[in-house]
């Protein structure tokens, strides 16, 4: 039997680990993320229940048992597929939409007089060294101060103000700052939406393979599922990577995020 399934008859766990749901969160896309790994384990363990059933029948040839594995294997992928359509889609979705209301856009090409701004409190900064300029963006992020955030953050590569891991962290501690509910929730999707699509995977791998269907379709599926994965799983951990203690040069750490995601075994 393949770790995948000794794990999930042992524990009911996914390598990827579990996605944990905050109490009276019903309404939330990370408990939907819950719902859809759940149904993911119904679906694998039945499967797995019957392909058991199939191969205790001695009545059966090994030609028999081999025909409805594969058929209880089909049919086991179609509920996969419609679970991925229930769960999986709405909350990649939803993470997207969370993205792109954490943008920093850009000010309009008309407003000369903000950019003339910019461009000014830009030319200051370049005068102070690093260490100053790192009080400067925390004071900024703290008071909400739109121009003098903006100054460091559409700065050229040319005319860098400080590193960009610190600026990517420091936009994240921005929107923050003005939306904190927002931040939380793009935190948690972040890491359910890599767990359940990493999960979507295993379950696919694991039932194509005992089923002995994997076919240049299911391929394709566990192709695509693997590279939003790692798309996920990157984003993510470099999320929590840049949410570390950044110090400055008087030692003052950005305070981290919240995680309400268990992945441990």
């Amino acid at each position: 039997m393949s770790s995948f399934w000794e794990k999930l008859q042992k524990w009911g766990n996914f390598t990827a680990g579990e996605i944990v749901p905050e109490p009276g969160d019903e309404t939330s896309f990370v408990f939907r993320a819950y719902g859809g790994q759940t149904k993911l384990k119904q679906v694998a363990l039945g499967f797995y229940r019957q392909v058991q059933e199939i191969r205790s029948d001695t009545k059966m040839s090994v030609e028999g048992h081999s025909e409805k594995i594969k058929a209880a294997a089909k049919k086991a992928l179609t509920q996969l597929d419609e679970a991925a359509r229930i769960y999986l889609e709405p909350v990649e979705k939803r993470l997207q939409e969370l993205r792109i209301a954490f943008r920093i856009d850009p000010l309009p090409a008309d407003d000369v007089v903000s950019t003339l701004r910019e461009i000014e409190m830009r030319g200051l900064l370049l005068t102070s060294d690093s260490g100053k300029r790192w009080e400067i963006l925390r004071a900024a992020i703290e008071s909400k101060d739109t121009v003098v955030f903006r100054a460091f953050s559409n700065a050229p590569a040319f005319l860098r103000l400080v590193n960009e891991e610190v600026m990517a962290k420091c936009r994240r501690a921005w929107a923050e700052q003005l939306n904190p509910k927002v931040a939380k929730e793009l935190s948690d999707m972040e890491e359910a939406c890599a767990i359940l699509t990493s999960s979507f995977s295993e379950a696919y791998q694991g039932i194509g393979e005992m089923g002995m269907v994997i076919d240049d379709s299911l391929r394709s599926r566990l192709q695509g599922l693997s590279q939003r994965g790692l798309d996920l799983a990157a984003a993510s951990f470099e999320q929590h990577r840049l949410q570390r203690e950044v110090t400055d040069a008087q030692g003052n750490p950005m305070p981290p995020a919240t995680k309400v995601i268990n992945t441990g075994d």
